[in-house]
């Protein structure tokens, strides 16, 4: 059998820059990775998982033309008039407000291209260094197919993640557990069960890096 992780680190480095469109550039690379490994798998033998270990704080706001791009301008401040763009961190370094007057300002970003490829987000707070803005603290999701997915639907605690492959792999405390036996019955209980053991090794929890709900890891186990 075999281990390989693909990380798809780039999607986290360019929602740090608050960088929205270079992130999704790297998802849909992601995605493409996917796609390879269910392609090149037996589902049969094979358990696939996308997942990750964090969120960032970009976010969608407004209420955009229906058909209007996801980089693109979202509605007008009813204070200042000035338009904003729909996606927004909460922070990071791209500080684009000025003062005019007594008024605190943006910068108009329908007079430049929110859907070019250097184009950074708006942000709320400003972090001082380039790569600045940070993590969020959204649930991530875990996604699995083939041989023993069951086990690994929506969101999960970090330790039962562990276990559940281990389980699916038949290694540690489950190995054996296969041996006669099919794939109903109270696996679920039971990794549930030793997930909540206050000795789990949490050290090899299968994380990488994501952007909000978006996954970035993927792991092949056979």
């Amino acid at each position: 059998g075999f281990l390989l992780m693909v990380e798809g680190a780039r999607i986290d480095m360019a929602l740090h820059w608050a960088n929205a469109h270079r992130s999704f550039q790297e998802l849909a690379e992601m995605d493409e990775a996917v796609k390879v490994a269910v392609a090149k798998t037996d589902p049969e033998e094979t358990l696939i998982l996308v997942t990750a270990d964090h969120s960032h704080t970009m976010t969608i706001q407004g209420y955009p033309e229906r058909g209007a791009p996801i980089l693109g301008v979202a509605e007008r401040s009813a204070a200042t008039g000035i338009p904003y763009t729909t996606l927004f961190f909460a922070n990071g370094a791209s500080w684009k407000y000025y003062v005019d007057g007594k008024d605190v300002k943006w910068e108009d970003p329908s007079l430049v291209d929110t859907q070019a490829v250097d184009y950074k987000q708006m942000v709320g707070i400003f972090r001082d260094t380039d790569d600045s803005e940070t993590h969020g603290g959204e649930d991530v999701a875990i996604y699995a197919l083939g041989t023993w997915a069951h086990l690994l639907t929506g969101v999960h605690e970090q330790p039962y993640v562990y276990h559940a492959v281990l389980y699916a792999l038949g290694l540690g405390p489950y190995a054996g557990v296969h041996q006669g036996q099919g794939r109903g019955g109270q696996q679920g209980q039971e990794v549930e069960k030793a997930s909540t053991r206050t000795d789990t090794t949490l050290t090899t929890v299968l994380t990488t890096v994501v952007l909000g709900a978006l996954p970035a890891g993927l792991f092949l186990f056979r």
